[in-house]
């Protein structure tokens, strides 16, 4: 029997709703602390601590949950998705938990001809209200085993790892106190032989907080902690095939506008992608992204670096980081600590390993007093047509004006490349303060 235990306004409810076995028995030594383990999981069917669509709102939680869900590894299945949330809502309920979140995704082995699934998707808090969260979150995300083998076949064994999401583009607040740490780490995804227009993905995307709310405030006092490293995809030599073994990481990100005061900590580390067309195993990491304005007080430090992409036709192993980006104003005090390397790209069209890494990017103005280090280093890049390692810094990139007290450090150093018959670029440029049409007061270092 497939049981699960939930939690709901103060009583236990079981049901039987899972393709999941609970092999961990529910302790009951203390009623606020929930352990669950799922296993075998196949077909898609997610698992919840709380899955508090149906419940009123304001939906509050004070128990602790710890789970780990991972996906059949039998090999029998073609879907072996591990899907996990501590507390979730299809709809907007408003969120307010001050208990201890753990979850730990993993997927499966999955076989097919045409599309074989082995992701990892887990969430410590998702919903389309509000949330308040005070206690601490752990997610951990690991994309499985996944190999087909046919024309326009799939093979995909990504992870996907976030904190805290309100998911609807509305007026929602997300405010949060706990700390917040997460990591995301690609899985193995192969296609057995070289057919056309195969694909294969063992990406890994991780998110400290995400507010899609336009209107709303992400803020955020409790240190987060992000990490993704891309997995290993492999698509053959067929015409048209392609690979993802790239890493997404952002501390915190908003649709609205971003109000932090504890540190936030990303590295993003790129994987390993092989294939007859394009592979990419690129790298985006930001510390804080908002489409809004940001205000930050609290250190950020930012680690990024490219992976490894082979391809007949168009390689990426570049890198994109930013300590900030906003396309508004940001107003920032604290540290800022970037550091990229790109990867290496391998193509007989084009290959990509450049980097370009910010301290603080804005289409708007910058007020800064932070001390602002970047440092870049480009990566190997080589093809037959055009081969691209150069690396470029910015310490302040805006387009309004800039008003700077904070010294500045910046550092670029241009990578190897190499073309046969075509272009090759490593050129190295840095900039500490840099904006496109507003003024510029500059008293700090440079």
């Amino acid at each position: 029997m497939h049981f699960f235990l939930e939690k709901v306004s103060g009583k236990l409810r079981g049901s039987g709703l899972l393709a999941g076995v609970l092999l961990g028995m529910v302790s009951l030594a203390s009623a606020a602390d929930y352990s669950l383990i799922y296993t075998g999981l196949h077909d898609g069917d997610p698992v919840y601590g709380i899955n508090a669509s149906l419940e009123p709102s304001p939906f509050s939680n004070a128990d602790n949950y710890s789970i780990i869900a991972s996906g059949d590894d039998s090999g029998t299945y073609e879907n072996v998705r591990s899907y996990a949330y501590g507390i979730f809502s299809e709809n907007v309920v408003d969120i307010d938990s001050s208990g201890n979140i753990s979850l730990i995704a993993t997927g499966g082995t999955a076989t097919s001809l045409d599309y074989a699934r082995a992701q990892a998707r887990a969430y410590g808090i998702e919903t389309k209200g509000s949330v308040t969260n005070s206690g601490d979150i752990s997610v951990d995300a690991n994309g499985g085993s996944a190999a087909s083998g046919a024309e326009s076949s799939r093979s995909l064994a990504s992870a996907t790892a976030g904190g805290i999401m309100v998911s609807e583009p509305s007026e929602g607040l997300l405010t949060n106190s706990g700390n917040v740490t997460v990591s995301a780490t690609g899985g193995v995804a192969t296609i057995t032989g070289d057919y056309a227009s195969a694909g294969a993905g063992a990406q890994a995307l991780a998110s400290g907080i995400t507010s899609q709310s336009t209107a709303g405030v992400l803020s955020s006092s409790g240190a987060i902690t992000v990490a993704a490293v891309g997995g290993s995809a492999t698509a053959g030599e067929g015409i048209g095939a392609y690979a993802y073994a790239y890493a997404d990481a952002v501390g915190l990100y908003s649709a609205g506008t971003v109000d932090n005061s504890s540190s936030v900590v990303v590295a993003a580390t790129g994987g390993t992608a092989t294939a007859g067309a394009a592979a990419n195993a690129e790298i985006d990491a930001v510390g804080m992204d908002a489409d809004g304005n940001v205000t930050n007080s609290a250190e950020i430090v930012l680690n990024a670096n490219g992976g490894t992409a082979t391809a007949a036709e168009f390689a990426e192993a570049d890198v994109d980081a930013y300590g900030i980006y906003s396309s508004g104003d940001v107003d920032n005090s604290g540290g800022i600590d970037v550091t990229a390397t790109g990867g290496t790209a391998t193509a007989g069209g084009e290959a990509d390993a450049y980097v370009e890494a910010y301290g603080i990017g804005s289409a708007g103005a910058v007020n800064n007093s932070g001390a602002i280090a970047v440092a870049a280093t480009g990566g190997t890049a080589t093809a037959e047509f055009f081969a691209f390692a150069s690396a470029e810094v910015f310490g302040i990139d805006a387009s309004g004006a800039v008003d700077n007290s904070g010294a500045i450090d910046v550092t670029a150093k241009g990578g190897d490349s190499s073309s046969e018959s075509g272009y090759a670029d490593h050129e190295a440029e840095a900039y500490g303060i840099s904006s496109e049409s507003g003024d510029v007061i500059n008293t700090g270092s440079i």
